[in-house]
């Protein structure tokens, strides 16, 4: 693996093995990007780690035309395996060949070890008809950050505020929620999928509603909640 995913690669977790702070975390992006993509549009996933994505987008309705793009030979062939029938390219998404699809996907795919340029991966990603291009805000606070080689995006006319610490640069394309709603939805799914106290208190504090967080880690009695308790109170 590179050595971005070297930092990340001993975690059991899925999510955190490709850079996600937790499963939460990932789903909240996932669920941003998925209310901007029709049912039937063709996705380009540039930078597509394990291929999350095309399972998210799918089990929300997608049908359209899935392509991951992913330059790491372990995530790649990993994401082959957990995801048969997806078309996935080995391969540097800002190298040529163009991938043609109704809309581009990049979350998380500015790493200035790479020497990717914010300007570049726009210009990239305009060739598409919508995008979507996710990261750390220029004003990210250190606390929130998982991913510390993103390269920051400046908050703009096209930019929309996921948290306190991420950035999203949207084009032809916008969100139906707010981050708040986003999250309700997540953790009131009618499914068995259960995020756990410490996520949600986190998601909660990185939209700013701290009292919130901290009644949840109140009623949380693990290690983790005690540590995050200290620091935040």
């Amino acid at each position: 693996m590179s050595s971005f995913y070297d930092d990340f690669r001993e975690y059991t977790d899925p999510a955190k093995r490709v850079g996600w702070y937790d499963l939460l975390d990932q789903h909240l992006k996932y669920s941003f990007v998925e209310e901007m993509v029709l049912v039937e549009d063709s996705v380009v996933d540039l930078g597509s780690g394990l291929g999350d994505l095309s399972k998210f987008l799918a089990d929300n309705g997608h049908t359209g035309e899935y392509i991951g793009v992913e330059k790491d030979v372990s995530l790649l062939q990993t994401s082959q395996n957990l995801h048969p029938g997806k078309n996935f390219h080995l391969q540097d998404f800002t190298k040529v060949p163009f991938h043609k699809a109704d809309i581009a996907v990049c979350i998380g795919g500015l790493l200035s070890e790479d020497v990717i340029t914010l300007k570049s991966v726009l210009g990239l990603l305009a060739n598409y008809p919508k995008f979507i291009l996710i990261g750390l805000s220029a004003e990210a606070t250190s606390s929130l950050c998982f991913e510390p080689h993103l390269v920051t995006i400046p908050t703009g006319e096209n930019t929309i505020r996921l948290n306190t610490s991420e950035i999203a640069v949207v084009h032809n394309c916008y969100p139906r929620r707010s981050p708040i709603q986003r999250l309700q939805d997540l953790i009131c799914a009618d499914s068995d999928l259960k995020y756990p106290d410490e996520s949600v208190a986190r998601a909660f504090y990185g939209l700013g509603e701290k009292d919130k967080a901290l009644r949840i880690l109140k009623n949380c009695k693990t290690e983790l909640a005690s540590a995050m308790l200290a620091a935040w109170e």
